[in-house]
């Protein structure tokens, strides 16, 4: 209990006279009255009676005040005078403080309706993994809780759709909301569609677009309490790889360490290695103090019931009946069929651009094969061209003059390191290459007056700006300038054009197939000069020279190659085969090599392979003189989902399974009983997404918990101090357990030979010497 009494300091706040409780509740409302308050102006507190204080502050040039309960976690309810109290969060809802009915309006009016919206289906994993509608277990999944911070990780490659199902979710919670139907509102933040350096510069536009009362500040406190929920589409941008990204990821660690272990984040990326990223990162950026638990949900591909759906949906929106569905639906199977994009015909994106080109009758199923992107690029580029007419109804510009375009544009943007410009901006591109291509006055007005306003490209998310529709048309124009940018030779260059900003993997998978011309020896020298010839931004350059590299050596085959200087990550390589290639210092981070096959390759120099993906029926690592420690993170490719390796044993196993000499040995273990072994690793899964877990009440634990030989292991991890018991009064009396050293590390310690720290060796060695009984 919070006992306030009569007492005053210089400014007016309340004597705290039993302890920190009161100071640290009176501080968080401090802090969360201060983001409304006018800037530069004093929150001041009085006390009214046992457990109530009256704050008062300035806001939009007007004293307001208002009556607060306290308990030892805070604020619990409030009331603005003449009114009725209510709860904490809803007072901060309310039309006095964030008034989010009115931005839950302004959202319905920002977000379009998407027309014959087809659910995906996804995969909410953790112990006891749920498959099922993927708006619905993203719902599931992002019920806050009081007892930590939850953030959901939303993974799909592009195209899957991700994108189009936040902004329906966030729709629809907008519509509920406003009909009493939930207390959270949800709220969108693109990070990928404008130049950014932090989350508060992606909120705050946001913020502004929509109109919000509230400013950026202000989010922090209504997300901590549940009453607005964050979702951030383009979480890789702020996680970042390497250090050039690390003011970005700071902004986000700062944000969720502002929610206290409160509130719900909803991150999206392209791939599940950022949800691998976030978690190291996170991990020693936050770590111990702050409560938060990640759940990994992933889109899964569409099937043909999903394709059907949306072809007839389409084709009965156009008036066009049942019949011309079903014929279009059969020609966009056949169609998908034959693309070279790797999963094209899962991808909702190529779904529906085929559809819509198939019934215009712009695409036929013979003509998408062969390249799908192409073909749906050429496609539009065909339908711009004959629509940009002349008085005389002459074509003002070829099919190759518009790509140019494009390519101008893409390249534009990857100049300013953003992915919109605004419409004076793109005019004038247009009006540039219409001069060049010899039009009149005229044709030069008509070409830049419709050029926002051709295929591919949509109204942005700042007033005024132009975007691109998806980012996979911005990858494939954006690929020509960069295999340009190879072809040419110069390393210096090269190095200025990489340090420009973050190469959209697609884009250099794309660039990489179009750089044939080079010998693959000649491209992997090119680039590695590029990074050495560049003391600034080296990280950038370095990582963006490893994508163009992967996108080249993705996928085919190469003999007797030199690896070296590159860092190659957030990329497959898929069916790459690799014979006979000395790697030197090569640096592999998040790549999927479940096809990969490395045969009589030897490493001359030290490599690293961290978090990378395997599968030991295709991926064959056959690699001399790379110990098993080199692999830092394995991740194991199954039928249904990816797993993380923890165990020693198990990781060893694995490799040898894919061929590593070093892993054929051996591994010295520790003799522990297989019964406890098992329960510890059940429990570092557990562990790999949280770093608090609530003993009785948390369902992911209660599998741990039930376990015969719980009761000795939770003795032994908090005698060595690897799990610190918490007690927390205000989530009724739970007992929490926290972590203090992440899973792989005490994992680490069954090896006897491995490095690892003190506390970690005698945990094992307790493990090793005591028997459950004792």
């Amino acid at each position: 209990m919070v006992n306030i009494t009569q007492g005053s300091r210089q400014d007016g706040e309340a004597q705290n006279l039993t302890g920190s409780q009161e100071s640290e509740s009176l501080g968080r409302l401090r802090m969360d009255l201060a983001a409304f308050a006018d800037p530069g102006t004093r929150v001041s507190f009085s006390p009214v009676r046992e457990n109530v204080v009256r704050a008062t502050w300035d806001e939009d040039g007007r004293s307001r005040s208002a009556r607060f309960r306290l308990d030892e976690s805070g604020p619990t309810h409030a009331r603005f005078d003449e009114e009725a109290e209510q709860l904490y969060r809803s007072f901060l809802a309310g039309q006095g403080m964030g008034n989010l009915r009115a931005l839950a309006r302004n959202i319905l009016q920002v977000i379009p309706e998407f027309p014959g919206f087809i659910p995906s289906l996804g995969r909410l994993e953790g112990v006891a993994p749920t498959d099922g509608d993927a708006a619905a277990l993203l719902l599931a999944a992002a019920e806050s809780s009081p007892d930590f911070t939850n953030v959901v990780f939303v993974a799909a490659d592009a195209g899957l759709g991700k994108t189009v199902l936040l902004k329906q979710v966030v729709r629809d919670q907008a519509r509920r909301y406003l009909a009493g139907e939930v207390t959270s509102l949800w709220l969108y933040v693109d990070a990928q569609a404008r130049r950014l350096a932090a989350l508060d510069e992606a909120m705050a536009g946001e913020l502004d677009r929509i109109r919000a009362k509230f400013s950026y500040d202000a989010a922090v406190p209504l997300v901590r309490t549940g009453a607005l929920t964050l979702v951030v589409d383009g979480f890789d941008e702020l996680i970042g790889s390497v250090g050039a990204y690390d003011e970005a990821f700071n902004s986000l660690a700062d944000f969720i360490g502002g929610l206290e272990g409160g509130g719900t984040l909803v991150a999206a990326a392209r791939s599940a290695y950022y949800e691998q990223e976030f978690l190291a990162r996170v991990g020693r950026g936050l770590g111990r103090g702050e409560r938060w638990r990640v759940r990994p949900l992933r889109l899964k591909e569409w099937g043909p019931t999903q394709r059907k759906a949306l072809v007839l949906g389409e084709a009965d929106r156009r008036g066009l009946g049942i019949e011309t569905g079903e014929r279009a639906y059969l020609q966009v199977e056949e169609a998908l069929a034959g693309g070279e994009l790797a999963g094209v015909a899962g991808k909702p994106f190529f779904v529906d651009r085929t559809a819509d080109l198939i019934l215009d009758g712009g695409i036929t199923p013979e003509g998408a094969r062969g390249g799908l992107l192409d073909r749906l690029v050429n496609a539009y580029l065909e339908r711009d061209a004959g629509k940009l007419l002349s008085a005389a109804k002459s074509p003002l510009l070829s099919v190759d003059a518009l790509r140019s375009f494009f390519d101008e544009l893409a390249f534009e943007m990857w100049r300013q390191e953003t992915r919109e410009l605004s419409r004076a901006s793109v005019r004038e591109l247009a009006s540039l290459l219409g001069e060049m291509e010899g039009l009149d006055e005229d044709g030069v007005r008509e070409v830049a007056t419709r050029a926002p306003y051709l295929a591919m490209l949509r109204e942005g998310s700042l007033p005024g700006s132009v975007g691109w529709e998806h980012d996979v048309y911005f990858a494939h124009f954006l690929s020509r300038p960069l295999s340009e940018g190879m072809e040419d030779g110069d390393a210096r260059k090269l190095a200025r054009l990489l340090r420009r900003g973050r190469l959209p993997e697609e884009a250099a998978l794309l660039a990489g197939k179009l750089t044939h011309e080079i010998p693959s020896q000649g491209l992997i020298d090119l680039l590695a000069a590029a990074v050495l010839s560049e003391d600034i931004d080296m990280d950038r350059v370095r990582r963006n020279a490893g994508l163009l590299a992967g996108g080249r050596l993705a996928g085919e085959r190469h003999e007797g190659l030199r690896l070296h200087g590159l860092r190659v990550g957030d990329i497959s390589l898929g069916s790459a085969e690799f014979v006979a290639c000395m790697l030197d210092g090569l640096d592999l981070g998040g790549t999927d090599l479940t096809g990969t096959r490395f045969l009589s390759c030897e490493a001359i120099t030290p490599c690293l392979f961290q978090r990378v993906v395997v599968a030991p029926s295709s991926t064959v690592l056959e690699i001399g003189d790379i110990p098993v420690d080199a692999f830092q993170g394995v991740i194991l490719r199954g039928d249904a989902s990816d797993r993380w390796l923890y165990s020693p044993n198990e990781i060893r196993d694995t490799l040898n399974a894919c061929g590593l000499p070093a892993a054929a040995p051996e591994l010295t273990t520790r003799r522990v009983d297989p019964a406890v072994l098992n329960l510890l690793e059940r429990v570092c899964k557990v562990f790999a997404h949280t770093n608090f877990v609530a003993e009785a009440a948390d369902n992911d634990f209660t599998v741990v918990t039930r376990d015969g030989a719980w009761p000795f292991l939770r003795k032994a991890l908090i005698d060595s101090g690897l799990v610190v018991p918490r007690v927390r009064q205000a989530s009724g009396h739970k007992t929490f357990l926290e972590r203090t050293v992440p899973p792989a590390i005490i994992m680490a310690g069954l090896d006897v030979d491995a490095t690892v720290p003190s506390e970690v060796a005698a945990f094992w060695e307790r493990l090793e010497t005591d028997s459950m009984s004792g």
